[in-house]
C-alpha cells in the first residue's frame, strides 16, 4: 500500500477513535447519571435485604434470582446436582462512580474457597489498571469464575455489566415466574 494511503487511513482511524472515545464517555456519563438517580432506592432495598431477611429468606430470594438470570449462573460453581452453588454469597453491590470508575463489592459467608469476607474490584474506563482485593485462597484455587473476576487485573466490562444488571434488577428477577 502506498505511504500516502497509509497516512490517510491512519488519520481516518484516529478520527474514528476520537469519536468512539467520546461515545464511550457519553455512554458512561448517562449510566452514571441514571445510577445516581436510583441510588437512594437501591440503598433502601439493600437495607431491607441485609437487615430483615433471615438466612432462609435470603437463600430463597437468591434461588429465585438465579432461576431467572442465566448470565449470572456462569459466575458460580455447580453442585453435584448441577444447581448453582451460591451458598457463599452474602451480597453483591455494583455501581458506577465519578471519574469514569465502576466498582463491584462481594460480601461472603464462610466458605470452602476463600478466607476473605469481602472482595472489591474497581475498574477504570480509561488507561488505569483495576484495583482488586488480594484473594486469600483456602487450599487450591476453586472453580469459581466470580472469584476469577476479582482476582484478575483485566478490565472486564462485560462481567461488570452482568453484575450490575443483577444488582439493580434483583427484585424484579426474584419476582419473575421461572421459565
Amino acid at each position: 500500500m502506498q505511504d500516502k494511503i497509509k497516512q490517510q487511513f491512519a488519520k481516518l482511524q484516529q478520527e474514528l477513535d476520537d469519536y468512539t472515545s467520546k461515545y464511550v464517555e457519553d455512554d458512561f456519563s448517562l449510566k452514571l447519571s441514571h445510577h445516581k438517580k436510583i441510588t437512594e432506592l437501591l440503598e433502601r432495598r439493600d437495607r431491607i435485604i441485609r437487615e430483615e431477611f433471615t438466612p432462609e429468606e435470603l437463600n430463597e430470594f437468591y434461588s429465585r434470582v438465579f432461576a431467572n438470570f442465566d448470565p449470572l449462573r456462569e459466575f458460580f460453581p455447580l453442585k453435584d446436582d448441577q444447581s448453582v452453588d451460591f451458598s457463599f454469597l452474602k451480597f453483591i453491590k455494583a455501581e458506577y462512580l465519578d471519574n469514569f470508575k465502576m466498582k463491584v463489592v462481594l460480601e461472603l459467608h464462610e466458605n470452602e474457597y476463600v478466607e476473605n469476607t469481602v472482595l472489591e474490584k474497581t475498574i477504570y474506563l480509561f488507561e488505569q489498571e483495576p484495583e482488586t482485593t488480594k484473594i486469600i485462597w483456602k487450599n487450591e484455587k476453586g472453580n469459581c469464575p466470580l472469584f476469577d473476576f476479582f482476582e484478575n487485573e483485566d478490565d472486564d466490562f462485560e462481567a461488570f455489566d452482568i453484575l450490575y444488571e443483577f444488582y439493580v434488577d434483583m427484585l424484579f428477577l426474584a419476582e419473575m415466574e421461572s421459565e
